[in-house]
């Protein structure tokens, strides 16, 4: 009911009928296979950095709810599109990190939260056709594939980096 239907042509329709669908459709549609996207759940995230181990552990993303569309592209004949945008996300979770950074041994674990502002992000979606109880078509979820951009800036608030080290 929150999407508008749109002539596969028209990208400015594209754009405004996706980023007016935005707030219903990260609360995710189970029986069309979309998971919850806002808050979405990292449940374990592993990130080798030179010298230093860091694995973020039950993060909650919020913010994709107040994503701006950038750009559409439908190609309906193989139930394909293709989604730009950007945003700025909250991830807040616990963390642990072992190793070095320069000249401080870092052995740290606790809470963090980490936003990164203004992130770009392309979604490449494959759908398929699913009949309702009415039998009438709709697009499900067959697979996607994303890239993105980490914006204009990360910023991490990470407690108890140095544990070891009170003085740090």
């Amino acid at each position: 009911d929150y999407i508008h239907p749109c002539n596969e042509t028209s990208r400015e329709c594209l754009v405004k009928s996706t980023q007016e669908a935005i707030p219903e459709f990260v609360k995710g549609i189970p029986e069309l296979g979309v998971p919850v996207l806002d808050p979405f759940t990292i449940e374990k995230l592993s990130i080798p950095l030179s010298g230093l181990t860091f694995t973020f552990y039950g993060g909650k993303v919020s913010g994709f709810r107040k994503c701006i569309v950038d750009d559409v592209v439908s190609e309906l004949e193989k139930r394909h599109f293709v989604l730009a945008f950007h945003c700025n996300l909250t991830i807040k979770g616990t963390y642990d990190a072992n190793g070095r950074i320069l000249l401080f041994p870092i052995d740290g674990a606790g809470n963090a939260k980490i936003k990164l502002t203004n992130l770009r992000m392309k979604v490449d979606i494959k759908t398929k056709y699913i009949k309702d109880n009415k039998g009438v078509n709709h697009f499900s979820l067959k697979n996607y594939k994303y890239t993105f951009d980490y914006g204009d800036r990360v910023s991490f608030e990470l407690e108890n980096l140095f544990k070891e080290s009170k003085e740090l």
